[in-house]
């Protein structure tokens, strides 16, 4: 399909270009909101939202969307790994933003992420995406140190005219390369968002609790889980259990990757 613009098109997406590459235009949530807002309409969208780490936390700005997705991310989020990955207790929800990362930075059409029957199945959908109005979903992202940039725009309808055909991520892949560059350069003025403790005995990484950080430093110290159970005054299952919380928090299929994960610290 051939993109045909208008003049006024053009103009408009060129003032886009520039605002997302303006200095230190992403620590101004105004600012973000207001492009925000210009990209959803030259799309033909009926509202959007825009996700990204702001240090410690997940910063949020919504147009037209209700506060069920905030909320629900407040509950199910757990941390951001050295990767800038973010780690979400929801498995649908981890899933699908493990297939986004590995698609890289880019436009995703919710088609080429997911199967539209497993989207209305997850508890994220039915929770917080139609609730707050975000039934079919065009989202742009990037990765960064600090966790994922995501500008998502919400259809009512898969018949809504910027929804269907080519037209809505070509325009905004015209808008990418801004995008990209404008969040890289605010990520590299940030630190990332899940660091290794500088001692064993520090602070659990974000993602884990302080049980779990305990259980985790002495799976990678080598020990079973019968004696983990003894040291800690605890069940095996309970053992295990933590164990299989752990991996899926991280992002992991096995302990061996816990020692690369945690960092040389965790076993000091």
């Amino acid at each position: 399909m051939t993109l045909k613009l208008t003049q006024d098109t053009l103009a408009e997406i060129t003032r886009l270009q520039d605002a997302l590459l303006s200095p230190n235009i992403v620590a101004n949530t105004s600012r973000v909101e207001a492009i925000l807002v210009a990209i959803r309409r030259l799309i033909g969208a009926q509202r959007s939202f825009a996700f990204y780490q702001d240090g410690a936390r997940p910063a949020f700005i919504a147009d037209g969307v209700g506060p069920q997705i905030m909320a629900y991310v407040e509950r199910v989020f757990i941390g951001v790994d050295r990767d800038g990955n973010y780690l979400m207790t929801d498995k649908a929800l981890q899933d699908i933003n493990q297939r986004r990362r590995q698609m890289g930075a880019g436009v995703h059409h919710e088609a080429r992420l997911q199967n539209r029957a497993l989207i209305e199945e997850a508890a994220y959908f039915r929770e917080a995406f139609v609730p707050a109005g975000m039934v079919h979903v065009i989202g742009m992202s990037t990765p960064l140190p600090v966790g994922e940039a995501v500008f998502a725009f919400g259809f009512a309808s898969a018949e809504d005219k910027g929804f269907t055909g080519e037209r809505s991520v070509q325009l905004l892949s015209l808008l990418l390369p801004a995008f990209k560059a404008g969040f890289a350069r605010f990520g590299a003025a940030c630190e990332p968002g899940l660091q290794p403790p500088p001692r064993s005995d520090g602070p659990a990484p974000a993602a884990l609790t302080k049980r779990q950080y305990q259980v985790a430093r002495m799976i990678v110290a080598g020990m079973t889980d019968p004696q983990i159970a003894q040291e800690l005054g605890i069940s095996r299952n309970t053992v295990r259990r933590h164990s299989e919380a752990i991996l899926s928090r991280l992002g992991l299929h096995s302990r061996s990757g816990l020692a690369a994960r945690l960092g040389s610290a965790a076993t000091k």
